[in-house]
């Protein structure tokens, strides 16, 4: 049985590779190894947890950004309603003059201009914080599934490399579950 599981396997794998660009298909090797690796099925319950966790990662990845923009915009709101009152009680100070109403205006651009600067870098750090973390969780699958023994899988920031390590998740995808 396990023996018509792997030719099954390896005949699938060896199919969808031949459609992959020639620089991340793997040889007729890595292809054996990999149908081998993928027998008991226990990969492919990693790489469904993996893709969870990635999942509800991402999610409250995305739910932290949305809320610090949801943050900045009820700010500008704020901002623009203070602004508005106090022009309202100074336009009807008998005292206001014209000059006085340029140098408020110029007053409320700059206090804008400010909190909009501020909103820009602090979504930039959120998303190199983004960026970081999903380069750290990158590592961690790759260290997972080294671990499981699946062939080509090793802890790389090689841009190459990485894509031939999607290539065999891809790989990996297009089997049918244990």
């Amino acid at each position: 049985m396990d023996e018509e599981k792997k030719e099954e396997y390896t005949k699938l794998l060896r199919d969808k590779n031949r459609s992959a660009p020639s620089d991340v298909q793997l040889t007729e090797s890595e292809i054996v190894k990999l149908s081998d690796s993928l027998l008991d099925g226990t990969v492919s319950g990693i790489i469904t947890e993996l893709k969870d966790i990635q999942s509800i990662e991402f999610d409250q990845l995305r739910k932290d950004r949305d809320s610090l923009l949801l943050e900045y915009q009820n700010k500008i709101r704020h901002l623009e309603r203070s602004q508005r009152e106090e022009y309202d009680r100074k336009i009807e100070e008998e005292t206001f003059l014209l000059r006085d109403e340029d140098a408020l205006n110029k007053q409320h651009k700059m206090q804008m201009l400010k909190l909009k600067k501020e909103r820009e870098e602090k979504i930039r750090d959120f998303d190199f914080t983004i960026i970081r973390k999903c380069d750290g969780q990158v590592r961690d699958q790759q260290q997972y599934l080294q671990y499981a023994g699946i062939p080509g899988f090793t802890i790389t920031d090689d841009t190459h490399h990485i894509k031939k390590q999607m290539h065999i998740l891809e790989l990996i995808d297009v089997l049918p579950s244990s």
